[in-house]
């Protein structure tokens, strides 16, 4: 007897058992079918699995060597002498049921003799009573778990005869090879995006937390598996996304730029940017990285590293260049439609080559560093550049000395109500000198309360460059210049922050160089009176609103800002293609543009563009006779001519908000794919075009900022390929998190940017 079940039959009487799962059938072997009408039904007086075990045929001994049959349905079933399939582990077994109600072992159905089988037959045998099915299914979900937890057992009963549950419940569930899979899976997710190092999985605490923590793992990661087969799975399906984005059609626009490690290796990257032509969904795709360091940066080495670049994109059947007439192939969904660049002089000639092999192509300059060199220009100007040294200087001494930090804490929260830090600056990061001096003039109450309670301290005095210090922050011209500079500043890295979204796109230049112009334009008209007239007695008895010295370098600074925005307009972008992109953006339109007939944006300059960038991307096709082709180009005459006349009214209906509430889609290319007039016509396709030209090449900046992030002293010996994919990874999720992530308001609401 073992907990009152008999220990001896064919079967396992379960009359006793309050379940299936926990009570065994006695160990024997094969079951050998009985006789028909010989003794009542197979579990009739039991009432459930199992009967009494003077019903059940009685064991196979002999065969010793067999695999005991552990699971209670065994009792319900006989083993046939076949396997149930070609490689199968199991035998083919034979219901006991069917058996006992005359049909035959030939006719009777097979059944793989798996224990989640056999119970599922049995919760389907037509001549198995109710109570052995409602057994028989409570073992199948058991078995279709695996093992159930130990808060799904029943309680367990005061006496001292029961159990305490099934014994699964207090041992750990191995994981399964899905699962197994899974967990590897993102604990390298983990450990890429935190830029944690491949080499902590073999320390030894870290092996003991696993044991202790996981011990469902059966075997334990390993840097090598993790940065080697775990990293390639993981690639592949991070990429689904971008893969089906180039199966669907998308309009691509790749960027190259080169980068140094902290080891000396210089790579050359090459990106592609994704704007989707169903919705306007922007995704990236890092196409990958060579290692130059043994070659020259030239021109030469640029456009063979992008042709490379694409042809391992026609390979794929990612996408495709347009054709020597300009328009696409059809042969692939996804085009290559511009390249984008800083102004390196390599990468400025690799598009002039790049734009004579394909004429249709767009070739524009990053945005984005032409605003940093226009901060480099003020930074660097001659009447500032001593301004950004002082206020260097300024940070760097409380940023040294602790003791006078803490003093200047005291008069923050006396003056200020609270704590601010010093921000410092970067070199080559021209933004980062506006948050310096911005800091400086929210610092200016606290710093001078500071040199006024502390000007006749000795010790500060005899502290190397303590009272320089003092009296810059005591004079009135350090703080006018400061002012002015955060004047000067605060407008381009608004610009900056507007146009480093990653969906932000040829329009969205236009509208900057017109707000800039504006804002120094009005800047030069209010400092251009810098002169005061002496003999006006209002100006001997008070003193004069600004110092004519500040005034005079602000109209001097201002008028040479202007000089840079016309020569950068000029040099670096094609001023057609920035006014007919501000005017097909349905969200801006003419809406800051001259439209005089003298002007660049009048009715017959814009629709002269127009049909120029049209016939440069072979739109319409001459697939049809003259007649048929003039007829289009009079539709599409009129349809552009009413979009500008009329306005976008009917694209705007399908707006899904401002040009700058979402990161990751360009409104602007879904309003035109949703507004039936313009369905299918030529300035449908040359405004989506036009509208998927990113303004900036910041995403390849991110690449490699996050490559940093990875190759780090530590890690430098990492080779570039696998340190490729593992940016490739950390980048795709770091999209995926932003596209959850809440939108972020970078502008005030109503001003002339929403």
């Amino acid at each position: 007897m073992a907990g009152g079940v008999p220990d001896s039959g064919a079967g396992v009487a379960l009359a006793a058992a309050p379940r299936l799962a926990v009570v065994f059938p006695p160990r024997g072997g094969i079951l050998s079918l009985p006789a028909a009408g010989d003794g009542p039904d197979v579990g009739q007086t039991s009432g459930v699995i199992g009967g009494p075990a003077s019903l059940l045929p009685a064991p196979d001994r002999d065969e010793s060597r067999k695999r005991e049959k552990k699971h209670a349905a065994w009792g319900f079933f006989a083993e046939g002498e076949k396997w149930y399939s070609q490689g199968a582990r199991t035998r083919q077994v034979f219901c006991l049921f069917c058996r006992r109600k005359g049909v035959a072992e030939n006719d009777a159905t097979a059944v793989n003799g798996r224990p989640d089988s056999m119970c599922h037959h049995l919760k389907r045998c037509s001549w198995a009573p109710m109570e052995v099915k409602d057994e028989a299914s409570e073992a199948g979900e058991g078995l279709r778990k695996h093992r159930r937890l130990l808060r799904d057992c029943p309680p367990v009963p005061s006496s001292d005869e029961s159990t305490g549950g099934r014994i699964e419940g207090y041992l750990p569930r191995p994981y399964s090879a899905r699962e197994t899979r899974l967990f590897e899976q993102d604990l390298l997710g983990v450990l890429l995006f935190c830029s944690i190092a491949f080499n902590v999985l073999d320390a030894e605490p870290f092996r003991i937390f696993f044991r202790k923590w996981m011990p469902g793992l059966k075997v334990l990661p390993t840097r090598r598996a993790m940065s080697g087969t775990v990293l390639q799975r993981l690639l592949a399906a991070l990429l689904v996304a971008v893969n089906a984005a180039y199966s669907k059609g998308a309009y691509v626009s790749i960027s190259f730029d080169g980068w140094k490690n902290v080891a000396g290796r210089k790579l050359l990257g090459v990106l592609a940017l994704l704007f989707g032509q169903p919705s306007g969904t922007v995704m990236v795709d890092f196409l990958g990285t060579t290692d130059i360091t043994e070659l020259p940066e030239t021109t030469d080495l640029v456009v063979l590293e992008v042709e490379r670049a694409l042809e391992s994109a026609r390979v794929g059947n990612s996408f495709l260049p347009p054709l020597p007439s300009g328009t696409r192939d059809d042969s692939c969904p996804s085009v290559l439609t511009s390249i984008v660049s800083d102004s390196a002089s390599c990468n400025v000639g690799a598009k002039k080559l790049l734009a004579q092999r394909w004429p249709s192509v767009i070739m524009v300059a990053c945005f984005a560093h032409q605003l940093n060199l226009l901060t480099a220009h003020i930074i660097t100007h001659p009447l500032l550049s001593a301004v950004a040294a002082k206020g260097a200087k300024v940070v760097l001494f409380f940023s040294q000395s602790t003791k006078w930090r803490g003093l200047l804490e005291v008069c923050m929260d006396d003056v200020l109500g609270r704590r601010w830090k010093m921000e410092k600056r970067g070199e080559t990061r021209w933004y980062s000198h506006f948050g310096m001096v911005n800091r400086l003039i929210k610092l200016k109450p606290a710093l001078e309360a500071f040199a006024h309670k502390y000007n006749n301290d000795r010790a500060l005095r005899l502290t190397r460059k303590g009272g320089v210090e003092l009296e810059m922050i005591r004079s009135q011209e350090f703080w006018d210049q400061t002012d002015l500079t955060a004047r000067l500043l605060r407008p381009i890295v608004i610009e900056i922050g507007v146009i480093e979204r990653r969906s932000s796109y040829l329009s969205a230049v236009c509208a900057s160089f017109g707000r800039l112009f504006a804002y120094f334009t009005q800047l030069k008209d209010e400092t251009a009176a810098s002169a005061f007239d002496a003999s006006a007695s209002l100006v001997r008895l008070f003193p004069v609103a600004a110092d004519p010295a500040v005034t005079n370098m602000a109209h001097s600074i201002a008028v040479s800002l202007l000089r840079q925005l016309q020569w950068r307009w000029t040099r670096y972008y094609d001023a057609p293609l920035l006014v007919l992109s501000h005017v097909l953006d349905p969200t801006r339109h003419t809406v800051g543009l001259l439209t005089t007939d003298t002007c660049w944006a009048s009715h017959k300059g814009l629709l002269h563009m127009f049909l120029a960038l049209a016939s440069r991307f072979g739109l319409p096709r001459c697939n049809t006779d003259a007649a048929t082709t003039e007829d289009v180009a009079c539709r599409t005459a009129q349809l552009f001519l009413g979009y500008v006349g009329d306005g976008p009214h009917s694209l705007l209906a399908f707006n899904l908000g401002s040009p700058t509430a979402g990161n990751d889609r360009v409104a602007a290319m879904f309003m035109w794919r949703l507004t039936s007039p313009f369905e299918g016509s030529v300035v449908a396709d040359v405004a989506l075009r036009l509208l998927s030209v990113p303004a900036h090449a910041a995403e390849l900046e991110r690449v490699w900022s996050g490559m940093g992030l990875a190759n780090t002293p530590l890690r430098n010996r990492l080779d570039t390929d696998r340190l490729t994919d593992m940016t490739k990874v950390v980048l795709q999720m770091r999209a995926a998190l932003a596209k959850e992530a809440a939108p972020r308001q970078t502008v005030s609401p109503g001003s002339r940017m929403d």
